[in-house]
């Protein structure tokens, strides 16, 4: 996924976010809180940077596809992309 994709779909899953905060949480939440996390979320979505971060969700996702390839067998050796042996 590009750049600009990765910052598309996290300023989308961002706006989810809020718009469900909203609807649960929202009588118990300042007001002053909701248009700074619009804000939040348009800066999001019209500039689309990746800061890194430890406290990332990117940051989980990427881990469990490593973790993933770890615990993956090998190939046997001499394999199918291997010439045969005489």
């Amino acid at each position: 996924m590009s750049g600009f994709q990765a910052a598309a779909v996290s300023g989308s899953v961002m706006i989810l976010v809020i718009a469900l905060l909203r609807l649960t949480a929202g009588k118990r939440l300042p007001r002053a809180l909701f248009p700074a996390l619009w804000c939040a979320a348009a800066f999001r979505l019209l500039l689309p940077v990746r800061l890194p971060s430890a406290l990332s969700v990117w940051n989980l996702t990427a881990g469990e596809s490593r973790a993933a390839r770890a615990r993956a067998p090998l190939p046997p050796p001499g394999g199918r992309d291997s010439p045969p042996v005489p």
